[in-house]
């Protein structure tokens, strides 16, 4: 019945912070669209540059800070409540003991996790600034086809093109990789510590008794993943971390 319960409300809360972030998206949105507005008058002498950035704002900046940068926020607390809860449990039945045993997979687990944000954080800068020279390469294609079309000469345009989406490609991939490096990684850590903590159980280290043997499994199987899950999401919020500095150039109230 616990389980049950609890499984109904997790998707309730989820439900509601989704909701609450994609209307907070549309609103942003709809500020990023009445500040180039307001402000149009004032930028004549750069209209192309303001509105390439506006319009990757508008396209991807706002998906990226809601995907990469609100959602993890949402789901870094509701896992370490689990984490922080499980670590209670585990230290008043056995100690800091079995919380020792396993600190070395938790600091190289850290460690690698730094390395990976920093990693997003570079491809992240770099996927802002590729897509907007994207559009605007769409921009110049859309406005010269129909003449090189009649000419039957496409090459220098598909070309010019490539240029630009070829490394904005690139460097989706390469976030890809780098997010699913840190997940086998995450998965792996995991193991690792849910099997030193069953020997550990297993020889009776911390002379405990069965039952709560028993009980130390079953927090162990949802506090582990719990924590591990959650450095992942804070490092996936460095991809995130570049298009939320972008989106607050502007005053929004």
């Amino acid at each position: 019945l616990f389980v049950v319960i609890r499984t109904i409300l997790v998707f309730i809360l989820r439900k509601y912070a989704f909701n609450y972030i994609f209307y907070k998206k549309t609103i942003d949105e709809k500020y990023l669209v009445k500040d180039f507005i307001d402000n149009r008058i004032n930028n004549l002498s750069k209209f192309d540059n303001d509105l390439n950035l506006f319009k990757e704002k508008l396209i991807n900046s706002s998906n990226l800070a809601a995907v990469n940068f609100d959602i993890p926020v949402m789901s870094i607390v509701s896992e370490l409540i689990f984490a922080i809860g499980g670590i209670c449990i585990l230290i008043k039945l056995f100690g800091l003991g079995l919380i020792i045993f396993n600190l070395p997979v938790f600091f190289i687990l850290i460690l690698f996790s730094k390395f990976i944000s920093r990693k997003l954080n570079k491809l992240g800068n770099k996927f802002l600034n590729f897509t907007e020279k994207r559009l605007n390469a769409i921009d110049n294609t859309s406005e010269i086809a129909f003449e090189l079309s009649a000419l039957n000469y496409s090459e220098n345009l598909v070309n010019y093109f490539a240029k630009v989406n070829k490394p904005f490609n690139k460097i989706l991939s390469q976030q890809i990789i780098t997010s699913n490096m840190m997940q086998i990684y995450t998965e792996s850590a995991s193991f690792i510590i849910i099997l030193i903590s069953i020997i550990c159980l297993i020889t009776n280290i911390s002379q405990t008794s069965m039952a709560n043997t028993a009980t130390s499994l079953a927090v162990l199987s949802r506090m582990v993943p719990s924590f591990t899950r959650s450095i992942s999401f804070i490092t996936q919020l460095q991809f995130g971390v570049p298009s939320v500095k972008r989106l607050n150039q502007i005053n929004i109230k």
